[in-house]
């Protein structure tokens, strides 16, 4: 015999409460001029962040170190699975049979595709990751820093309302919509990668043959 959870994996209230942080209009206010420990936990992060966005092992590694220091934040291992998913599809442009389908120019475009993608979510993300981490271990709400990463009034939101209401689901959802925004932002509208990975036929083939989804392991619970 089995139970069946009914319970909703997204909440309509979540929902809703995020639909309300995207309609925020973000301060009148001055640029922000930082001082003192300020400055210096600012130059850390940014070290840390540039040191671990090396490339996709070394980005792939920091999520799985990262969530296990922090179980709470549960965005943390997806990004860990999807990134390391991207490293398969980065090695699998090397092998016999991809380079029997693409030239070695289109097998750098795509190349580059993926390493931007990863490292432009990883570039915005880790910086967020990082700052909680010392606000956890500060017991401080240290989300005013985030402006200093050029990080989204949205996501400074939504810390703020994780650092007060530890909505787990809330965060996560959030951090999936923000990283998107920036797939789209910094990669998918860029001319070259729309030419020569995006508009090609291969892509669109990979597309519906659905080589390109991501499959997670999971456990059934019974």
């Amino acid at each position: 015999m089995t139970s069946t959870n009914t319970n909703p994996l997204i909440r309509l209230e979540d929902v809703l409460r995020l639909q309300q942080m995207m309609q925020l209009k973000p301060p009148a206010t001055l640029p922000l001029s930082f001082i003192g420990e300020d400055v210096k936990l600012i130059k850390e992060i940014r070290k840390k962040v540039k040191t671990a966005n090396q490339n996709n092992v070394t980005r792939t590694q920091a999520y799985l170190d990262y969530y296990q220091k922090h179980p709470e934040i549960h965005w943390a291992f997806l990004a860990h699975l999807v990134s390391r998913n991207g490293g398969y599809y980065m090695t699998d442009l090397s092998t016999t049979l991809i380079k029997s389908l693409l030239s070695s120019e289109k097998q750098h475009a795509y190349f580059l595709f993926l390493e931007h993608s990863n490292s432009a979510i990883f570039h915005d993300a880790y910086a967020q990751l990082l700052l909680y981490e010392k606000s956890k271990e500060q017991n401080s709400n240290l989300f005013h820093l985030l402006s200093a990463f050029h990080i989204s009034s949205f996501m400074k939101a939504v810390w703020n309302d994780f650092w007060q209401h530890r909505n787990k689901t809330l965060l996560s959802i959030a951090l999936i919509v923000n990283e998107q925004y920036h797939i789209e932002k910094n990669v998918l509208f860029k001319k070259e990668f729309q030419r020569d990975v995006l508009h090609s036929w291969q892509f669109h083939t990979q597309n519906f043959l659905g080589m390109t989804q991501i499959v997670f392991p999971v456990i059934k619970l019974i």
